[in-house]
């Protein structure tokens, strides 16, 4: 198993990036530019990258699910 699924502290700090993310898509409506979702795409990615030492292959999953 992961330390996201064993340590309750790694699980929020990676459950806190995981929100932070969906708020970024949530923002994003119809309308917005193509720009603006790329942006929220690497801003996504960097998120992760920066939450990666907690538990490397449980992100590493998340990213090339965000590469889609």
């Amino acid at each position: 198993m992961s330390s996201y699924h064993d340590n309750k502290e790694v699980r929020r700090q990676i459950d806190f990036v995981l929100h932070k993310n969906a708020m970024l898509f949530q923002n994003l409506g119809i309308e917005s530019s193509k720009t603006e979702k790329e942006t929220a795409r690497l801003e996504e990615r960097k998120n992760l990258r920066e939450v990666k030492h907690l538990d490397p292959d449980f992100i590493e999953r998340l990213l090339l699910d965000s590469k889609d």
